[in-house]
């Protein structure tokens, strides 16, 4: 049985820095790898289709046993994704040896690796990130586990990773503790104040206590995650700013000097922001959680494939074991040029709503250019046709990494019981593809602000959300959500801050 394999002629890749990868030691998986495959699709098959690939390389079977050659492995990463999806294998190029597991730097989306762990400004970045575990320079690192579990299986027929298969998200979001609710509003009743008297605060800390299971809410530490990433159909002329503005934006916000920044700073909460997919890398202190360089233009074509589209999810929940996991609330943020219109596709295609009432101005474009981009995401649409049953199908055709990224922040988040704070209308296009997922997710989303974008109206509707402020914003960045968390901050601290009638002396029953 000959199975296709990688193509002829491996791409060319680029050299690897050698100091990336000193003492790390590589064990190669080859006979699990060959079991699997052979039970599934018959005796015969793993030979076939290696014989094929190695016909192209210097690397033999028993070569690869114990490998070294980190180029050479990440070849063989195009002739090994295919069949990690058929067999149902969950980490490819890792292997378990007693009680340890060791793991070689594999592709995640049937490519070449371009991610490193994100690591602390000062830390050493020498380290390559696979799926949830690291391989660092002298020792393994294992990182914080991560609840949210994404299944990699596909049919079959899913070689390239673009198969009609079920491919289960599965998380285990827990309900919201009532009794902590109760709790919150016994104790409201005996505060300094006449009851019900601060409106929506009183019910904003009953639920975030509710949420966080205590009847003493907080939201701090408080974060806001700005993912950014590059959309290929921003070729079509949708944006007022070109792309190279993604780049800039990400780097101005790496130093500090962005929106983001300055209300983040005045309302107390910490700002991360993470590269997902711009394209052209910026040169800055960005976390880097790259799936690609941007996305395809959706009017040609799925944004990604599904095996991307996963790996965004997946990275948006390392963001949070990595970098949030103790965080009290936090903010979605994002920033790309192409955004918007990938956000009013994704919620067109999820609410069934008309293109045109959930396309806005985005970066200030003028009628004839959101008028283009009405037409846009109309043949984008229909170009690609997103089953609106299938959360990970709308992300695949017309998505964007950042957004997949943030729908795995909020499903990672709500597994840890940490309240999401929703900023605009990208961030409300991740919070529906995240409730389609598992709609226990909008059991610990917050709205923010109400976005300029016609868009975001409808997708606060659908989830069930109230914005808790009204500036007339459309920035994104996170910029209303870090406004917000400074309302739900005030929420807590009268709950827990204030004196009670008791305290002061004052009795209810004069």
């Amino acid at each position: 049985m000959t199975v296709d394999a990688a193509p002829p002629e491996p791409p060319t890749l680029e050299a690897m820095d050698p100091n990336e990868y000193e003492d790390a030691e590589v064990v190669g998986d080859t006979d699990y790898r060959r079991d699997e495959i052979e039970t599934l699709l018959g005796e015969g098959a793993w030979a076939d289709a290696f014989e094929e690939w190695a016909a192209d390389t210097d690397l033999d079977d028993e070569g690869f046993e114990i490998a070294t050659d980190m180029q050479m492995l990440r070849e063989f990463d195009f002739f090994w994704d295919g069949f990690a999806d058929r067999v149902g294998y969950h980490a490819p190029g890792s292997r378990r040896t007693g009680n340890n597991e060791t793991s070689i730097p594999t592709s995640i989306a049937g490519r070449p690796s371009r991610a490193s762990t994100p690591v602390s400004p000062n830390s050493d970045r020498r380290s390559v990130r696979c799926c949830t575990t690291s391989i660092s320079t002298g020792s393994q690192t294992t990182r914080p586990p991560t609840i949210c579990r994404i299944s990699m299986s596909e049919d079959a027929d899913g070689i390239d990773g673009d198969s009609d298969a079920d491919n289960e998200i599965s998380v285990e979001i827990p309900p919201l503790d009532e009794a902590a609710r109760e709790q919150a509003r016994g104790r409201q009743d005996g505060l300094a104040k006449p009851p019900g008297s601060l409106g929506r605060l009183e019910t904003m800390a009953a639920e975030i206590a509710a949420m966080q299971a205590t009847p003493e809410p907080t939201v701090d530490p408080a974060v806001v995650t700005t993912l950014a990433a590059d959309h290929g159909v921003a070729r079509e002329g949708v944006s007022a700013y070109p792309q190279a503005v993604t780049t800039a934006m990400v780097e101005t916000v790496a130093d500090g000097g962005a929106a983001i920044n300055a209300i983040c700073a005045a309302n107390d909460v910490d700002s991360i922001v993470v590269d997902m997919g711009v394209a052209g890398e910026p040169e800055a202190d960005a976390l880097d959680y790259r799936i690609d360089d941007g996305t395809a233009n959706m009017v040609e074509g799925p944004a990604m494939s599904r095996r991307d589209a996963r790996a965004a999810i997946t990275a948006g929940t390392e963001i949070v074991a990595d970098h949030a996991a103790d965080a009290g609330m936090i903010g979605l943020g994002e920033m790309g040029i192409g955004n918007t219109t990938a956000s009013a596709a994704i919620t067109a295609a999820l609410t069934g709503r008309p293109v045109d009432e959930v396309t806005g101005y985005g970066t200030g474009i003028d009628e004839e250019t959101r008028a283009r981009k009405i037409d846009t995401i109309e043949r984008a649409l229909a170009a690609t046709e997103p089953d609106p049953d299938d959360p990970l199908d709308v992300l695949r055709c017309v998505g964007g990494f950042e957004i997949g990224g943030l729908v795995g922040v909020a499903l990672a988040a709500a597994e840890r019981r940490i309240p999401v704070v929703v900023d605009g209308v990208i961030a409300g296009a991740a919070a529906l593809l995240a409730r389609e997922i598992d709609s226990r997710v909008t059991d610990y989303l917050l709205g923010s602000h109400a976005s300029t974008e016609p868009a975001h109206e409808i997708q606060l509707a659908a989830l069930g959300l109230m914005p808790c402020i009204d500036y007339e914003m459309g920035l994104g960045e996170g910029t209303g959500a870090a406004l917000a968390i400074g309302v739900y901050r005030s929420a807590c601290r009268v709950q827990t801050g204030m004196a009670t009638l008791d305290e002061i002396g004052v009795s209810t029953d004069e």
